[in-house]
This record gives C-alpha cells, sequence and structure tokens, in this order.
C-alpha cells in the first residue's frame, strides 16, 4: 500500500530503503515493477546528488538520466538486487 502512494506522497526514504533492503537481502522483489520503479528511481537520484556533493564533483544531468532510464524498464531489470545492495551502500 505504501508503495502506491509513494508518487503522491513526498519522499518517503525509510520506505525506499526497507524496500530496497528486502530486495537486496532476498534477490526477488515481493513488489511488481510497476510499484518499485518509482521507489528505485528516486533512490538512484538521491544516490548520485549524495556522491555529487560528497565528491564536489558537479554530475550535471545525470542523477535525471539514470532515474528516466530506470522508469522505461517495462520490466525489472535482472541486476535489481545488486542495484538495491549499491544503493544501500
Amino acid at each position: 500500500q505504501a508503495l502506491r502512494s509513494f508518487e503522491s506522497h513526498g519522499e518517503k526514504k525509510a520506505l525506499v530503503k526497507r524496500v530496497l533492503g528486502t530486495i537486496a537481502a532476498f534477490g526477488v522483489s515481493p513488489y511488481p515493477w510497476q510499484l518499485l520503479q518509482n521507489a528505485v528511481a528516486y533512490a538512484l537520484r538521491n544516490a548520485v546528488e549524495d556522491l555529487s556533493r560528497k565528491c564536489g564533483e558537479n554530475v550535471g544531468d545525470a542523477s535525471e538520466i539514470l532515474s528516466r532510464r530506470v522508469l522505461h524498464f517495462q520490466q525489472a531489470p535482472f541486476t535489481l538486487q545488486r542495484l538495491c545492495e549499491t544503493l544501500l551502500d
């Protein structure tokens, strides 16, 4: 239910972390990709922006480009577990 309302309720860092943690730990998503992809795009955007701030490098539109690409997947990428592991580190 929380993933269904993700788009309309703004940032939900704790929810995203919990959902990605489940996928990272078990290798499968208990959620349909259509519900999950906005949360993954959000986490990816935040990770790139955090890295940019820490390194003092301007990444330009990289976070937006990557998050848009995630939203274009019709199904979860086969590397979803590894992506979730990386986003949580």
